[in-house]
């Protein structure tokens, strides 16, 4: 007893300062607020309001497969989502009215669940997204989208393999501006792809539309009929600025726009001056003044 006495001090500090160096080496590993901080950091990336950049059907950006039994419907995708912060995760929800929930993984954002569905009022139509892939590189942001769609009674395949979006809010107004005034003339109408035909009633579209500047971002749009419709403009994206709008007894009910100046891509819902309500799914413009 005398002889481990007499020694123990010199070999009891050493312990202590191993000791010490082992519970600091742990704390600099273990998860704490820098890591919790490199999470935040993460997740803010994400955030925001984001346009779907402009569809192009030759190289297959933004454009969206569905598989029916004889044929594929490709279908442009236009619009934004908005992805915010909420607890756990991020949410994301579409101009359309949908909402998704996501997780931040090691290589991006991944749905939370693979039994996500949504009934979307603009196409009357719903759909459940088992797969939803969303990366961001600064103002750009890349997506992949599996989902089984609802359509005339069957469900089928919806595929979106090559998405691309740039972040809102980046682009100068009279930027914004020369991507929309002017007046655009809806392409001849192909029935066989949707194109420019007006649902339920499967009669084609016609005529055109003027873009003029409107008040803090705003276009507004003439059609043939004398009626203006106002919308919000950012980018290549417009969307009506509030809804629904009104003009006597019409009613468009969303209308979301993707232009290049050159060409530009449209959904529409509304009701007639008849009282009849229709759906333009693929809305194809060319300015031609």
């Amino acid at each position: 007893m005398t002889l481990i006495t007499t020694h123990r001090p010199h070999a009891f500090t050493r312990l202590l300062a191993a000791m010490a160096a082992a519970v600091g080496t742990a704390l600099a590993l273990s998860p704490g607020p820098a890591t919790a901080d490199a999470d935040n950091h993460d997740v803010d990336q994400y955030l925001g309001t984001w346009n779907y950049d402009q569809p192009d059907f030759s190289s297959g950006t933004n454009i969206a497969v569905m598989q029916l039994p004889a044929s594929e419907y490709k279908i442009p995708q236009i619009g934004t989502v908005v992805f915010e912060r909420e607890p756990g995760g991020v949410v994301g929800r579409s101009d359309q009215g949908c909402t998704w929930h996501f997780a931040l993984g090691s290589d991006g954002l991944d749905l939370t669940s693979k039994d996500q569905y949504c009934f979307n009022k603009v196409i009357g139509s719903g759909y459940n997204v088992d797969t939803w892939h969303v990366t961001v590189r600064g103002n750009r942001e890349r997506e992949t989208v599996h989902a089984t769609s609802d359509f005339n009674g069957g469900q089928y395949p919806f595929v979106l393999d090559n998405a691309s979006r740039t972040r809102a809010g980046i682009e100068k107004p009279h930027e914004t501006l020369e991507h929309f005034i002017g007046t655009w003339t809806f392409d001849p109408a192909d029935p066989a792809r949707g194109i420019n035909l007006l649902n339920p009633q499967r009669v084609s579209k016609t005529g055109s539309v003027t873009f003029t500047p409107g008040d803090r971002g705003q276009v507004k749009a003439r059609t043939d009929d004398g009626c203006v419709w106002t919308l919000a403009a950012d980018g290549n994206t417009a969307e009506l600025a509030s809804t629904p709008q009104q003009c006597g007894s019409q009613t468009v009910n969303f209308w979301s726009i993707a232009s290049d100046g050159h060409h530009e891509f449209a959904v529409v819902n509304g009701i007639d001056a008849q009282g009849t309500g229709y759906l333009l799914s693929i809305g194809s413009l060319t300015k031609t003044s």
